[in-house]
């Protein structure tokens, strides 16, 4: 690892201290959880996450994608700065769960910008999608026997509907920011897009449970008022 990178990342401590801090780091997670210091508490379990996220690239995979800590420790983050306490919907308030939520949709979004980026319109195209599957289902050492993505490489229909579907639904994802409807809809659709994701291509997306950041749990909660809504 080049310099710049372990400045980048603070991989400046022997195994020792990185033993303390890995501690440390699940500590901090949970005092964010049960609300304990909890401004200071995320801030070091943020700076924690991010300090050891490249670890896991280099100890699972080379691939630093969808390793599953980024929106985790970008959050955590953002909840650092936000104001304890308060109720309601005011913007005082609101403000950090809605720039999470902005960070979390630009996932889809930009994942549906690179690929139009990348690739252009051929991205749409059967054996683009088809060559995706059985590259990842090889990769994984399937026998093609028991394998759905196998089997779908082999209906070229199938390859069109999943490339304009998973575009389209990538690029209007989004749409959960401003309507409710949205969210009825996209919400769903996500996990269904996500579950294939992994059947299909072998692509595991860690932070699905993230979805549960556009759920109203204020609708939920006991003694919710309408003075509150």
């Amino acid at each position: 690892m080049t310099a710049e990178r372990r400045l980048r990342f603070l991989l400046l401590f022997d195994l020792t201290t990185e033993r303390v801090l890995y501690g440390l780091l699940h500590l901090a997670l949970l005092a964010a959880l049960v609300g304990l210091l909890p401004r200071l508490a995320c801030f070091a379990s943020g700076l924690l996450l991010y300090h050891f996220a490249p670890l896991e690239s280099l100890i699972n995979s080379a691939n630093p994608y969808l390793r599953g800590l980024t929106l985790p420790a970008l959050g955590l983050l953002v909840l650092s700065f936000a104001r304890p306490g308060g109720a309601g919907r005011s913007g005082e308030y609101r403000w950090p769960l809605a720039l999470v939520q902005v960070l979390f949709c630009e996932v889809y979004l930009f994942a549906g910008y690179s690929k139009l980026f990348a690739s252009g319109l051929g991205w749409l195209d059967a054996e683009n999608i088809r060559g995706h599957l059985l590259l990842l289902n090889q990769a994984a050492g399937l026998d093609p026997r028991g394998s759905w993505g196998y089997l779908l490489a082999s209906v070229p229909a199938a390859g069109v509907l999943l490339a304009w579907g998973g575009l389209l639904f990538e690029l209007v994802f989004p749409a959960v920011l401003f309507s409710r409807t949205a969210r009825w809809v996209l919400l769903p659709a996500a996990l269904v897009f996500h579950v294939a994701n992994a059947v299909l291509f072998r692509i595991n997306f860690h932070n699905t449970a993230l979805l549960l950041l556009f759920v109203d749990w204020d609708a939920w909660w006991p003694g919710r008022t309408a003075a509150d809504a």
